[in-house]
């Protein structure tokens, strides 16, 4: 249960993937805040996965970036360049954390919670890109009717909670977009601002999305002895 942080690196190494390159940028990190950054990772993500989880998903390679940016490709040419909206990214055998700066500790705790979110949707990224972890196959039974292909929006009677973008390949309506959303959501918050909104009679009319929460709950609680609610309760 070893993985290899860095806090320094080029471009390619942070980018190069086994099939190509990240559409992304990291800038390194910023020395000073490299510990707070560590904490956070640690006390809001690690800290809740038992030693047997761990040995499976941690990531080979850990990079801490002060931040990380997204590309916007026109003919193959960088046209435009913004602060990645979650400061995480993964492949196949990396995570990168763009945090390690002075703006985490400038954010407000429903900022920190939304960032929590992030980081443990793309631990759960990394893990699935890696092959440690499978989307289980008790939330796959509760795909939309008729597949991901005809999801052309947030749709909660579907069990849809996020909208996908056709503009970015990591949210395509997909199974693992799917999942990924679910894992965000609940790690992102408390079971109370979960039951107020997505999880409310008014907006999950059929009752999808409360049945994909109760299937990854039950599942991680039970295979893996991992609490994704208590993650989201947390802070």
């Amino acid at each position: 249960m070893v993985a290899i942080y860095c806090i320094k690196f080029t471009q390619q190494d942070f980018a190069y993937d086994l099939t190509g390159y990240l559409s992304s940028l990291a800038v390194n990190a910023n020395p000073a805040y490299v510990q707070q950054t560590l904490t956070f990772f640690r006390t809001q993500c690690l800290d809740f996965y038992p030693e047997t989880f761990l040995k499976k998903t941690l990531p080979f390679r850990i990079i801490l970036a002060a931040h990380l940016d997204t590309i916007t490709n026109l003919n193959n040419k960088p046209s435009d360049t913004s602060r990645s909206l979650s400061g995480f990214t993964a492949s196949h055998n990396m995570m990168a954390i763009g945090w390690a700066d002075s703006t985490l500790q400038q954010r407000t705790p429903d900022q920190l919670r939304q960032t929590k979110g992030y980081m443990n949707r793309c631990y759960f990224q990394q893990a699935l890109l890696s092959g440690a972890l499978a989307i289980p196959d008790v939330f796959m039974k509760l795909g939309p009717a008729g597949g991901y292909q005809l999801v052309n929006g947030y749709q909660p009677e579907k069990g849809i909670i996020e909208a996908p973008s056709s503009e970015d390949n990591g949210r395509l309506a997909s199974a693992t977009w799917d999942f990924l959303c679910y894992i965000n959501a609940i790690t992102g918050h408390t079971k109370a601002e979960l039951d107020a909104t997505i999880l409310s009679p008014s907006v999950d009319v059929n009752r999808k999305i409360q049945e994909k929460y109760n299937a990854l709950i039950n599942y991680y609680k039970t295979q893996h002895g991992v609490d994704l609610q208590a993650i989201g309760n947390h802070l």
